[in-house]
């Protein structure tokens, strides 16, 4: 008895429409905090002890 250590798919079990509109969704959301926090540390003054 051999395995094969790589997985055969043979079909998705998923919507993939559904995915790659959760997918942009998520990297929308993503890009809008990432652009929040750059211009909070751009412009806003604070102290970090270290």
């Amino acid at each position: 008895m051999s395995r094969n250590s790589v997985p055969e798919y043979r079909y998705i079990n998923y919507d993939l429409e559904l995915i790659k509109q959760e997918y942009e969704s998520v990297s929308k959301s993503i890009m809008e905090i990432q652009m929040a926090l750059d211009k909070y540390n751009q412009t806003v003054q604070f102290e970090v002890d270290i």
